[in-house]
């Protein structure tokens, strides 16, 4: 547990939950979800929230404003807002693949954009034009957000796809709150972790101390963007073989336009595609956000080269030992991806070389 805070003790019930930090005290029920939040030398919350059977938040109402949330089924997708009344906010169109692609509000729709990490980077009117730009840290603090509509004030939606409360700072990951600043989650996770993988017994941290290449869509476990990092090392790995065997010139520029090129394949041919949107249909101002895709020139390619040809080398060395290291073993209770590990195990040792065609991976498909 986090204990103090710039100075502040911060407090727990006897279930894990955080009661006080010297800005807020939050109030808990029984199933351990936050009900509401009082400032400081306050009696009265000025955020409260309601949850269904599934542990969804279907309202929260702030300064007396109320939101009300309308999920698709079973999932955590969320196709509507209505206030208080019941009237229609704000809507959300997904893709096939149930990545979120725009937002409607009344006659309007305005269309997300994403980065590698998943984190919404930009959004677009009909016409193509930005009508809000955001940058994040590592952690998720906000850097940068700008909104220049009524309609782009209103998303919700920011680093890694997360819902964003803006009135407290935190992002709700359905099952617990997360600050950012702080790297923690405010409750504690009921998954008792790993004994053989002793970070994942602290029920607090945010994706293992690891939020560049890890993500948490629901608050229980995080999903590791292992897409993005089989395809930026078979990518390099291609562009290391091609040139070598062709005599030509090895650059770590080079290579790290290669490896940016697979992580962004490896993202659209693997589940992880869901989550960051590569695989959807959508391209109205699909240009906005390969702009922000690129690394820069010189340097920044290079680092990117330098780490993925590291990473190439290793795995045509010992290639098995770098794959039975994939993430995806850490997905034990997926059997599908489980029986998609070991049947790349299995195929591997024989016909490694199809990874560099970019057609396999760990966790996706094998062709």
């Amino acid at each position: 547990q986090l204990t103090a805070w710039n100075g502040d003790k911060l407090t727990y019930d006897t279930n894990g939950n955080r009661l006080s930090d010297g800005t807020y005290t939050y109030t808990w029920d029984t199933a351990d979800q936050l009900t509401a939040i009082t400032k400081k030398g306050e009696t009265t919350p000025f955020a409260t929230y309601q949850y269904d059977d599934d542990n969804r938040r279907i309202e929260k109402t702030v300064h007396g404003q109320t939101t009300k949330y309308y999920y698709d089924g079973d999932s955590i997708d969320v196709l509507y807002e209505t206030d208080g009344a019941g009237n229609v906010q704000r809507q959300y169109v997904y893709s096939d693949n149930n990545v979120r692609m725009a937002m409607k509000v009344g006659a309007k729709t305005i269309f997300y954009h994403y980065n590698a990490h998943g984190d919404v980077i930009a959004l677009t009117n009909e016409a193509g034009e930005m009508v809000a730009e955001y940058s994040y840290d590592a952690w998720g603090n906000v850097l940068q957000a700008t909104e220049t509509t009524n309609e782009a004030k209103q998303n919700p939606f920011g680093y890694a796809g997360y819902t964003y409360d803006k009135e407290i700072g935190m992002y709700y990951l359905m099952a617990r709150y997360y600050n950012p600043e702080q790297g923690v989650f405010i409750s504690l996770d009921p998954d008792p972790g790993d004994e053989d993988d002793p970070i994942t017994m602290n029920g607090y941290i945010y994706t293992d101390n690891n939020p560049v290449m890890r993500i948490d869509s629901d608050g229980h476990a995080w999903q590791y963007l292992a897409a993005a990092g089989i395809g930026a090392a078979v990518g390099a790995t291609k562009y290391y073989l091609w040139n070598k065997a062709r005599g030509k010139k090895v650059t770590w520029k080079g290579a790290g336009k290669a490896a940016f090129r697979g992580a962004i394949s490896g993202l659209s041919w693997t589940g992880a595609g869901r989550i960051l949107g590569f695989s959807s249909k959508l391209k109205l101002g699909f240009k906005v956000a390969k702009d922000r895709f690129k690394l820069g020139k010189g340097r920044a390619f290079e680092r990117v080269g330098k780490a993925a040809i590291s990473n190439s080398k290793r795995l045509l060395k010992n290639p098995m030992g770098h794959i039975k290291r994939s993430p995806g073993k850490r997905y034990n209770n997926i059997k599908k991806i489980q029986k998609r590990q070991k049947k790349f195990d299995k195929k591997y040792t024989q016909k490694y070389q199809k990874a560099f065609r970019g057609s396999s991976n760990a966790i996706g498909r094998y062709r």
